[in-house]
């Protein structure tokens, strides 16, 4: 199945179980994110999806119990924030209000300044909202799915010109890097953010190099993989290696030590590998 037939047939899914219009491009921006993240609250498109599912099937309790019930406002995991009907719910109970359904939130990312960096179906941009939960600003994205670096003081996004944006805690606006090299008119993915300034970008399939304000290099790795995640001190990487004959559908999980330029850890029968927040 190609990746353009995977993904419209997941649009299809998605549309006859939350009942959502999306279109080509906002289910790519899901397709090709699909994987673990550390603190960005990307549950809130799962929040979403599960609101619209579960509400309808509220159980019977009497015959006046005609209404379902509403669904509770889940509790954030730690370290992570929560979006549920339009309230933001951060890590340590403190709540803030924001102006946006869930049903257009596809990822959500919390700046250690407390700005909100949204991934939004619709409008089809990125949004920051400011700390109180006013909109600060909105930039047009090639595709609408952000980042976050494993300390949360970044957010970055593929610009609508293929030029990599990076915003900061503490900055206004966001730097703007070079475009990630990739065939044609396609955009390239920001696959982890280690710091600010050194982003390891990819192909949506391997990552091949690291970006940073001079430019881009090469990834020097022994055999290619895509990272997924990486330590808060970024010295260890949680990668997924190519398919090969043997593992042609989801490919091998492993520990990547870039320092040290080896592999660490490989395992082929567990779910993608992650990096706690303490490391």
């Amino acid at each position: 199945m190609s990746e353009e037939t995977f993904v419209r047939e997941l649009g299809r899914r998605a549309e006859e179980v939350a009942g959502a219009p999306l279109d080509f491009e906002a289910v790519r921006g899901r397709a090709v994110r699909i994987r673990r993240r550390r603190r960005l609250g990307a549950a809130v498109a799962v929040v979403a999806v599960v609101a619209a599912v579960v509400a309808p099937f509220a159980l019977a309790g009497g015959p006046d119990d005609s209404a379902p019930d509403p669904a509770p406002a889940p509790r954030p995991a730690p370290g992570s924030s929560v979006l549920h009907d339009r309230v933001l719910t951060r890590p340590d109970g403190t709540t803030v209000r924001l102006d946006v359904d869930n049903a257009d939130v596809l990822e959500l990312g919390v700046l250690t300044d407390g700005r909100v960096v949204a991934a939004l179906q619709e409008p089809y941009a990125i949004r920051v909202y400011s700390p109180d939960g006013a909109v600060q600003a909105t930039y047009p994205p090639a595709y609408n799915t952000i980042t976050m670096s494993a300390s949360d003081n970044a957010a970055a996004w593929v610009g609508e010109d293929l030029r990599v944006r990076v915003l900061t805690s503490g900055t206004a606006e966001p730097a703007v890097l070079g475009a990630i090299p990739m065939p044609g008119d396609d955009a390239g993915s920001i696959d982890a953010v280690v710091d600010p300034s050194h982003l390891l970008v990819g192909d949506h399939t391997t990552t091949t190099g690291v970006l940073t304000p001079d430019g881009i290099t090469d990834l020097a790795a022994p055999e290619p993989f895509r990272v997924e995640d990486v330590s808060p001190d970024g010295g260890l990487w949680a990668v997924t290696f190519v398919p090969t004959a043997d593992h042609e559908q989801y490919g091998c999980f492993g520990l990547y030590d870039p320092e040290a330029g080896t592999i660490t850890q490989r395992a082929c029968d567990a779910a993608p590998l992650g990096c706690a927040p303490v490391g």
